[in-house]
């Protein structure tokens, strides 16, 4: 298949590429590289790296300022990974989540439109959406508790009314905490496992009690293609591990795994966090047959040793 994925060189979106390429696709990738979360180092080393498989074509593009409409005329399906995700920094620079996460998913579904082609979309969205406690199936009530929620609320909103007015077929991802080797370095675990190696101190705001089923990264793409392959059209899906963990819990993981202890600094709740995440994925194993594979003590062990390995 002739494939599209958008915010290729992220954490999520690079390691999708990958598994695509290995599958014989042809992907075409497109990123904008802002750093605006963490470096763009990183990113630029990942794009460096899929540049050098087979079958992969690179295009740096900020779809929130140019159409991509051109480079969509063969393509089968497109993949949108392209946004600005974190919580905490949405309240203080809201227009660049609003180019990110809604002009940009705006101007993608007007080039999608725009082509005489059964183009299909996998959009991808975040548990965020339904607000401070996310518990409940697909159909649970949506009250985002952050303008990055917000803001991708209002891209799956986009999404399906583009698609109401068209014939694109869509599926929509709701992603829980995706975590593993090469997590975003701004991320919970990434900052815990980088913190306690080197002695520095962790800010837990709250009481550490907040909980997560968090999505080990290869679960999160075994996942995301075989909603591809095999999902229901115009069906929403979550994507999310089973195994629900704690703050403090998963700092003693990371502890043990590391071999060294914690400097905890405990702070207040942060406006927009999220006190429960329970992914409910009733949905996705009945369409697809998917089940998640590791989980979540095998898979910060996985992400430590990486850290490790790095060093």
């Amino acid at each position: 298949m002739n494939i599209v994925v958008t915010g290729a060189a992220g954490f999520i979106g690079s390691n999708l590429v990958k598994k695509l390429a290995s599958e014989k696709n042809s992907i075409l990738c497109i990123d904008a590289l802002i750093d605006t979360t963490y470096s763009k180092k990183i990113k630029q080393t990942r794009w460096l790296e899929l540049a050098s498989i087979p079958g992969i074509e690179l295009h740096k593009v900020d779809m929130s300022k140019i159409s991509i409409e051109p480079l969509l005329h063969n393509v089968d399906v497109v993949f949108n990974l392209a946004a600005m995700p974190g919580l905490v920094d949405s309240w203080a620079d809201f227009d660049l989540y609003l180019n990110s996460n809604i002009t940009a998913t705006q101007k993608l579904l007007q080039s999608i439109t725009a082509i005489d082609r059964d183009i299909k979309l996998i959009h991808i969205s975040t548990s965020s959406v339904y607000g401070k406690i996310a518990t409940g199936d697909e159909s649970t009530e949506l009250i985002p508790f952050s303008p990055y929620g917000v803001t991708k609320l209002a891209a799956e909103n986009l999404v399906k009314a583009y698609a109401d007015n068209s014939s694109f077929k869509f599926n929509i991802l709701r992603y829980f905490s995706v975590y593993g080797p090469e997590q975003r370095t701004d991320m919970a675990y990434s900052k815990f496992i980088d913190a306690i190696y080197f002695g520095k101190p962790i800010n837990v705001y709250g009481d550490g009690k907040q909980s997560r089923t968090n999505t080990y990264i290869e679960d999160c793409i075994n996942a995301t293609i075989s909603v591809m392959n095999v999902g229901v059209d115009r069906s929403i899906y979550n994507i999310s591990g089973t195994d629900e963990i704690d703050l403090i819990t998963a700092i003693k993981i990371i502890e043990e795994a590391v071999g060294k202890k914690a400097i905890l600094n405990f702070l207040p709740p942060r406006n927009g966090d999220q006190l429960i995440t329970r992914g409910n994925i009733a949905k996705l194993i009945r369409d697809t047959s998917f089940k998640p594979r590791i989980g979540i003590r095998e898979g910060l062990k996985y992400q430590v040793q990486h850290f490790l390995n790095s060093r």
